[in-house]
Order: structure tokens, then sequence, then C-alpha cells
């Protein structure tokens, strides 16, 4: 048996979990042996979440990636890298992210973006349209390099991150599907 130092962090998973057996209120038998419905899935979905937070508190580390601007690039706009390298501002119209860009860039200019870690921001405006993010919810590529809660209904969905507060947002590019 492993001792913890009583300063050890322990995920703040919920209750209760599925277990491969179904739990629904909408089946006769609640350990039927079936396919995980709705009901299942939002507990496989809590679990899930719990462990991307606590992997990430535990201590994940930031990717960043500099390069040159080939045109005028706002402050926390999501950008691609162009086939010399250099960024340009992202859009679902192709299966191109880098990440988000942290500072406003003016051509030629060098820069710095966040293609995966923490990134908290006081007034997302620039990036979502609003001042604050939806807590728990996930982001997707939008256009002119902004992001939205609304997957795109044409071109590439591409989930940006998700936020866990309405100030912080956890970058990681991943689910890329093209419609």
């Amino acid at each position: 048996m492993a001792i913890l130092p009583a300063d050890y962090f322990l995920p703040d998973f919920p209750e209760q979990v599925w277990d491969g057996q179904t739990g629904s209120p909408k089946r006769y038998h609640p350990r039927q042996f079936e396919s995980p419905d709705g009901y299942d899935f939002a507990k496989i979905s809590a679990e899930v979440m719990a462990i991307e937070q606590y992997l990430f508190d535990a201590g994940s580390n930031v990717t960043t990636i500099q390069r040159n601007a080939v045109e005028p690039i706002s402050a926390f706009r999501w950008v691609k890298l162009t086939p010399g390298n250099e960024y340009t501002v992202a859009d679902n119209s192709e299966n191109a992210v880098a990440g988000i860009l942290l500072q406003a860039l003016s051509t030629g200019q060098s820069g710095v973006c966040l293609s995966y870690g923490l990134l908290t921001l006081d007034d997302w405006t620039l990036t979502t349209g609003g001042v604050t993010l939806t807590p728990g919810k996930s982001y997707f590529l939008a256009a002119n390099g902004q992001m939205s809660l609304a997957p795109p209904p044409t071109g590439h969905i591409i989930k940006v991150g998700r936020s866990t507060s309405n100030n912080d947002f956890v970058v990681d590019v991943s689910h890329i599907v093209k419609l």
C-alpha cells in the first residue's frame, strides 16, 4: 500500500462513473449489459473531463511556436503556418491550425503562438466576441481566426480547446473533422 503525502492532490472525479453497465433510469433492469445511452455518456464525459483537468493541473507543459507574420494579425487570433513557415490567420476552411497568437503582429514581425497549454485572459472579446468564456465548454475554430461554441456548418470542425472557467482556456487543438 502506498502512503501519500498530506498535500497530495486527488482528482475531483464524479461521484459515480460508468462501469460498463448501464445505470440509466430508462432501462427496466439497471444492470443490463447494453450499449451506453445518453445517461451513461454524461457520466463518461464527466469522468473524462475530470481526468483531463487532473492531468493538466498535475503540471502539463506549455508549447509555443515563434514565427514571422505574412500579414497584419490581431492579438489572440488563431493562426496557421504557410508553406514558407510563417503565420497567417486560420479559419475552418482547411485543416491547419498552429495555435493562438499571443500578441498583435504587423507584416514581417515575429511573434509567439500558444499551441498547447493554459491561456488566461480577463477579456476574450478579440477571440470570441464576448468578454468571458462559458466554463466547461469546448470551443471550435471559426471564421477570421476566432473561436466559437458552435461547430461550423461547413468546412472543417476543429476543436481548439476547452474553457475551465470564465477566464481560463486550455489550448489543445484536436478532433478535426471535414464536413
